[in-house]
């Protein structure tokens, strides 16, 4: 038998291979375009997110700026008649000392301003808690006046900060004694004034302060030349030796005298 050879038509070899080449050519366009669709999503992404980091920090400093407004408000100090309050301050100077020296558990009122001295006493008024005196000044405070409290300020800061020199006034209680057998009631009545802003008008007593009226005239005489003396009595004895310090014997005398006719 005759052999026959096969024979490959050129055009289809050329479909082919345009075949090919399109095929080619389409997974190329479509590689480009995934990357390119990618690198947009990238892009994107950071475009996007890129502004939002800078934009919260002027959020964050505004309200600074609003908060000294809030320091505006000063107070007004009232002001007082320094005269009216030195009279009333007579019943204050048996504790405080006739300049606010101060003295044994009395502290010093020299060198306190106005408005300090306003504050306080308001509060004591009040009934506020300002420290261990409290039960002793709210009594001495419950009967003044806004005018009295602002009298008082202004009497109390012309003490100035200098005033501790007056602490020397003591120094009567080397007085040689003296006996005095019996007191005048009506001295002792002007005498005591002093001692009523603790023991109350009458001698009653208050808080803290014990009841002398009625006592013996020989009692009262005995405990008050104990604390010009010094001597422990005592609880008081700290508040009553200063205040006793000054007196005479012809004091102690009228004082007992007044109280035991209560």
């Amino acid at each position: 038998m005759a052999q026959h050879d096969v024979k490959v038509d050129s055009m289809a070899k050329v479909v082919t291979a345009l075949g090919v080449v399109l095929l080619l050519i389409v997974v190329g366009y479509m590689a480009k375009s995934l990357m390119n669709t990618i690198e947009r999503g990238s892009t994107k992404g950071e475009v996007a997110t890129a502004p939002a980091a800078p934009a919260a920090p002027p959020a964050a400093e505004a309200p600074a700026a609003a908060a000294p407004a809030a320091a505006a408000p000063a107070a007004a100090a009232a002001t007082g008649d320094a005269a009216a309050g030195a009279a009333k301050y007579t019943t204050c100077a048996a504790c405080h000392g006739a300049n606010g020296e101060g003295s044994g558990a009395f502290p010093k009122l020299a060198g306190l301003s106005a408005s300090d001295v306003e504050g306080k006493l308001k509060k004591y008024r009040a009934g506020e808690q300002l420290g261990p005196m409290t039960s002793m000044m709210a009594p001495n405070a419950a009967s003044l006046s806004d005018a009295d409290i602002a009298n008082l300020a202004a009497h109390i800061a012309s003490f100035g900060g200098a005033a501790a020199a007056p602490a020397a006034a003591p120094a009567p209680a080397a007085a040689a004694p003296a006996a005095v057998a019996t007191g005048d009631v009506a001295a002792g009545k002007t005498k005591f004034a002093a001692c009523a802003s603790c023991h109350g008008m009458n001698g009653e007593g208050q808080g803290m302060f014990p009841k002398v009226a009625g006592q013996s005239a020989a009692d009262l005489a005995a405990k008050l030349k104990k604390y010009r003396a010094g001597e422990t009595v005592g609880p008081n004895s700290a508040m009553m030796a200063p205040n006793a310090a000054a007196l005479s014997d012809g004091d102690i005398a009228d004082l007992s005298a007044y109280l035991a006719s209560l």
